[in-house]
């Protein structure tokens, strides 16, 4: 079971990430999304969604460890599935 610190670093360092975005050939759901109708465009998304993805971590990381002691909530860390082929 990772730490505080531990944890924050690994879900940051999955937060920066590469990621697939709409129009990539690894991208999910590429049949419900339009792809950037320009390379600005797509690098702008993309930008946008490495923000999102660190702020998430950030939050979840504040979420798991909120009662200060440095271990996670045992009410969180029951969702240890893998979800898109990730784990905590």
């Amino acid at each position: 079971v990772p730490t505080q610190i531990e944890a924050s670093k690994m879900l940051n360092a999955l937060s920066v990430d590469n990621f697939a975005i709409p129009g990539d050939a690894g991208f999910p759901l590429n049949a419900h999304y339009a792809p950037p109708q320009s390379r600005a465009d797509a690098e702008y998304l993309r930008i946008y969604l490495t923000q999102v993805r660190q702020e998430l971590a950030v939050r979840l990381v504040e979420r798991l460890y909120a009662d200060g002691t440095g271990k996670p909530s045992k009410c969180w860390m029951a969702f240890q599935r893998r979800f898109m082929n990730r784990s905590l």
